[in-house]
């Protein structure tokens, strides 16, 4: 496949990175050029009164971002686009607006505001603030697994996002490593609020919301329940950061299926099979975030952070919970 972005290299085909700009499909997943040409030519002909595409920025499977400038306010903006097999039908594009709409009241240091948004028949989009930083999907596969103190910085300021997105009512929906952004100053923030929620419950196949969630980072309940709480984010939070300490994720599988079986059935493999250097309570607390039942969880994503600093808060006039040892 040849770089989108400056159109002259080919994609390594082991790490599907170019060569040359250095650019990489967001998750390393492979995207039809055909798919993205057509994508681009309709995003610059009906947003043309809007805005200047000036290069790629990321892709995914089913949604790619752009470097462009917003002429109205003379600002780069990320935009985020989300083309549809068929035509955007009018509830969709209802839904969409709105839970962007509500993503878009989100005001906090560690959250990538969004600007604007809208809908046309046949994408679906939104301009973020441009984020200079790399993602941490970026992150991991440039330096492979972080140690305890680096995850933990990433952590607490993910989790300061989270807290205060659940605190006004707002879940993400749709946390992973490719929309988490980390800047030269080790400062995080954090895209995508909220808006995935607008396509309903995650599914494989073809439809005209397969593939928008990666299944990898979904709760169990987000496969099977109508709707969620900011518990499933606690998870994914927990899914993150299990990968940023070990370098793999607990569940993989060949299909979407098959990956949302493991998540809803089987019980995670211990992190210490991975990093037996770890204290004993980051491996006991990680093992509680990623309850297979909301109520299992954590009641906050702070208090999972927090257990995972120096373990869980004793309760004062009680005697202490005998140690255990580390299942490895």
């Amino acid at each position: 496949m040849i770089c989108p972005r400056c159109s002259v290299a080919d994609l390594a085909e082991d790490t599907q990175q170019c060569p040359l700009c250095g650019f990489s499909p967001t998750g390393s997943v492979l995207v039809d050029q055909a798919h993205v040409d057509e994508t681009l030519e309709a995003v610059r002909d009906v947003l043309a009164d809007r805005f200047d595409v000036q290069a790629v920025l990321r892709l995914g499977e089913r949604s790619f971002v752009y470097l462009a400038q917003e002429l109205a306010h003379d600002r780069l903006v990320a935009l985020k686009v989300i083309p549809m097999p068929g035509l955007v039908e009018p509830d969709m594009a209802l839904r969409f607006e709105r839970q962007a709409q509500l993503a878009a009241t989100l005001k906090h240091s560690h959250i990538v505001p969004i600007l604007n948004y809208g809908s046309t028949r046949q994408f679906l989009w939104y301009a973020m603030e441009h984020e200079q930083g790399q993602s941490l999907s970026e992150i991991l596969r440039a330096h492979g697994p972080l140690d305890l103190e680096s995850a933990m910085q990433v952590a607490e300021q993910l989790a300061s996002a989270l807290d205060y997105a659940h605190r006004v009512g707002v879940i993400h929906g749709n946390l992973k490593p490719e929309n988490i952004f980390v800047n030269e100053g080790k400062w995080v923030r954090v895209s995508d609020f909220s808006v995935m929620e607008a396509f309903g419950r995650p599914q494989g196949g073809e439809g005209d919301t397969a593939a928008l969630k990666r299944p990898e980072y979904l709760a169990p309940e987000q496969f099977y329940a109508r709707s969620v709480g900011a518990s499933a984010d606690q998870y994914a939070f927990a899914v993150i950061l299990y990968q940023c300490l070990s370098g793999t994720l607990p569940f993989v599988g060949d299909s979407f299926d098959e990956v949302a079986r493991q998540h809803a059935n089987e019980p995670p493999p211990r992190l210490s099979e991975h990093r037996p250097d770890l204290p004993l309570f980051v491996l006991d607390a990680m093992q509680r975030a990623l309850a297979k039942v909301p109520g299992g969880r954590f009641p906050t994503v702070l208090d999972f952070v927090a257990a995972m600093k120096s373990g869980p808060p004793r309760v004062s006039g009680t005697r202490p919970a005998p140690s255990r040892q580390s299942a490895s």
